[in-house]
């Protein structure tokens, strides 16, 4: 896709390749995806609203960015991100999603589900702002580094865990 193209309140299955080369995709509804994701440098795709499904078998390539900012993702299966960035919404599930690179969490989010979000070892977590943000029920496994900025509280709630591991650096 070259240009920019937003959905609302439609249901988008991707089982095949949805590939950015230039501008942004923002999708707001449902759906599943057991496809590939796929982003050039300085692209976005963005789960705006609704309640879509990362299924088992989805991946997301490319050197872009995946962004949350309203949406309900539900991680279903395991995956690699290489960067996120959430400032409002959930990242729900039970999957494992392990980030390659970079995580910014910003705003009023909250990860929750019984997985993990893998924070790999050379990889960052930044979390910034002045709004909580919520871990429910879900595993923050720090390989890498994270770092704090701004004033939010970080509230871990309903059997969540905070794992760092050797040679992580918080």
């Amino acid at each position: 896709m070259d240009g920019s193209l937003t959905t609302s309140n439609v249901t988008f299955d991707n089982n095949g390749e949805v590939r950015v080369d230039s501008g942004p995709l923002t999708l707001g509804g449902g759906g599943t995806s057991t496809g590939q994701f796929n982003t050039a440098e300085g692209t976005t795709i963005t789960f705006a609203s609704g309640s879509p499904v990362i299924a088992t078998g989805a991946t997301f390539g490319g050197s872009g960015e995946w962004r949350i900012t309203g949406a309900r993702v539900d991680f279903a299966g395991d995956t690699s991100i290489s960067r996120l960035a959430i400032s409002s919404g959930w990242m729900n599930g039970d999957g494992t999603v392990h980030i390659t690179d970079r995580m910014d969490w910003t705003g009023n989010a909250e990860l929750r589900g019984n997985g993990t979000t893998a924070i790999d070892a050379t990889a960052i977590l930044a979390l910034s702002g002045d709004s909580d943000k919520g871990l429910h029920n879900r595993t923050l496994q720090i390989e890498g580094s994270c770092m704090v900025a701004g004033t939010g509280t970080l509230w871990l709630q309903s059997g969540s865990s905070i794992v760092t591991a050797p040679g992580s650096l918080v």
